[in-house]
């Protein structure tokens, strides 16, 4: 049983630790982007505001805010690969 308990608590550390890392790797593609994307990317996943609701916040089209935000995912992901 404690045996048991240890090898979860070790996973756990694990699992924080690379959760960690991969947060730090994002913050630092997030500082290397434009301002315009990361607004719009914390806007959209931080924030939680809908496609519907950042269309009303930029005064721009549902379709055309689908497409600032897959651009800016697209440019976030490009800088995140290269760390």
């Amino acid at each position: 049983m404690i045996e048991e308990q240890n090898e979860y608590l070790r996973v756990d550390f694990s699992n924080a630790l690379q959760f960690r890392m991969k947060s730090k790797k994002l913050k630092k593609a997030l500082s290397l982007i434009e301002q315009e994307d990361k607004a719009i990317l914390m806007l959209r996943y931080q924030d939680d505001v809908s496609m519907a609701n950042l269309s009303l916040l930029l005064r721009s089209d549902d379709h055309s805010i689908k497409v600032v935000v897959r651009k800016a995912k697209s440019r976030i992901a490009e800088v995140h690969n290269k760390l």
